[in-house]
């Protein structure tokens, strides 16, 4: 039994469904995370407003994905690290 909420894209509310295609057509997949977030859609359009910000820094994605992966080991968080993880080793 989760312990969180997911907001199932098909069925979701029109904000929250507009968001969650948005990162499905970015990732090609919608995370869980993401889903759960979708339960407040100002949650998740903050997190992909943020996640866009940071994304304009000086480091490279590589490096970015690098640093999530090194966090997710010292967190052991074997969520971050598998979805990191994916990430670092998809064909470019």
């Amino acid at each position: 039994m989760p312990r969180l909420s997911v907001v199932d894209p098909a069925t979701a509310e029109p904000t929250a469904k507009s968001l969650l295609n948005k990162v499905e057509r970015a990732l090609g997949v919608t995370p869980n995370m993401m889903r759960a977030m979708a339960v407040s859609p100002a949650v998740l359009d903050a997190y992909l407003f943020q996640s866009g910000a940071l994304s304009k820094g000086a480091l490279s994605g590589a490096v970015r994905e690098q640093i999530a992966l090194v966090a997710a080991v010292e967190n052991s968080c074997e969520y971050c690290y598998a979805a990191h993880h994916v990430s670092v080793s998809a064909p470019a």
